[in-house]
C-alpha cells in the first residue's frame, strides 16, 4: 500500500473533486490521519534500530543528522557496547547535578558516558566521551520508531507505507477523521468513533502476543514473582 493509494481511497470515499484545493486536502487528510494512528501506540511496524557515531569531546548530536527518518525514541535502550554499558536517560538537570554543570564546557574532561538526554533536536550523552572511549567504543546503538512513509520517491520501505495492509480501512477512517474535524464537518464525530472504538481496539490487539508468540524465558532471567533471582532488581 503506497500513500497514493490511500489519498485515492480517501478523495473517493470524501466525494472529493480534483480540483488543485481538494487534491492538496486530500493529501493533508492523509498524512494527519496517518500522524494520528502513529502516535496513538508504539507500533511494531515502526520499530527501527539505529545507531551514530561518537566524536571525542562532542556531547550534542542532531536527531536529523543520525537518521532523517527518526521520530521517537525508547529512552532505555540506548548503549555503546554489550549488556553493561547501557546509558541511563536522564534529564538535563539531574545530569548537571550530579557531574556538575560544568561537564559540558570547554576545556572539561572528557570520559566515558553514562548518561543520555534529549534537548531540543538533539541528543547528548554526558560526560563527554573521552578519544580513547571513541576508539573503543566508536558507536552509540538504540531503538525507536520511525515517522510513516508518505514519500513516493521510494527512499523507505521501497514507496510503500509501514503500514500493514491489513491496516489499510483503518488508515482511510482515521484520514477522513482528521480531515472531517479539520474542516468542522459534522461527520468528524462519525468517524472519529470508529476510528477510536473499531479500527483501534483492532490494531491495539497486535501488540498483545498470544501464547505461542511469546519468547521463551531462561531460567536465569528475572521472574517478577520471584524477588530472589539473582537478574534484575527485584522491583
Amino acid at each position: 500500500m503506497t500513500f497514493t493509494e490511500l489519498k485515492d481511497e480517501v478523495e473517493r470515499y470524501g466525494g472529493m473533486g480534483e480540483g488543485a484545493l481538494d487534491v492538496a486536502s486530500v493529501a493533508a487528510w492523509a498524512k494527519g490521519g496517518l500522524r494520528m494512528m502513529c502516535s496513538a501506540a508504539p507500533w511494531p511496524w515502526m520499530r527501527m534500530a539505529f545507531s551514530w557515531n561518537l566524536t571525542a569531546g562532542t556531547y550534542a548530536y542532531n536527531l536529523r543528522d543520525i537518521d532523517a527518518t527518526l521520530q521517537r525514541v525508547d529512552a532505555k535502550e540506548f548503549r555503546y557496547d554489550g549488556g553493561t554499558s547501557y546509558l541511563t536517560w536522564a534529564t538535563v538537570s539531574s545530569i548537571d547535578r550530579t557531574l556538575e554543570p560544568s561537564w559540558k564546557d570547554d576545556g572539561t574532561d572528557s570520559g566515558t558516558p553514562e548518561y543520555i538526554a534529549r534537548v531540543g533536536t538533539q541528543l547528548w550523552v554526558a560526560g563527554k566521551p573521552s578519544a580513547a572511549h571513541v576508539s573503543s567504543y566508536p558507536s552509540v546503538y538504540g531503538y525507536g520508531w520511525r515517522h510513516e512513509n508518505w514519500d513516493e520517491d521510494g527512499d523507505i520501505n521501497g514507496g510503500h507505507l509501514l503500514l500493514p495492509d491489513d491496516f489499510f480501512e483503518a488508515a482511510v477512517q482515521c484520514s477522513l477523521a482528521y480531515g472531517y474535524h479539520e474542516e468542522d464537518d459534522a461527520r468528524a464525530e462519525l468517524f472519529m468513533q470508529r476510528w477510536l472504538n473499531v479500527y483501534k481496539p483492532d490494531m491495539l490487539a497486535t501488540l498483545d502476543p498470544g501464547s505461542n508468540d511469546r519468547m521463551f524465558v531462561p531460567s536465569w532471567a528475572y521472574h517478577a514473582d520471584n524477588a530472589d533471582d539473582n537478574y534484575g532488581d527485584g522491583s
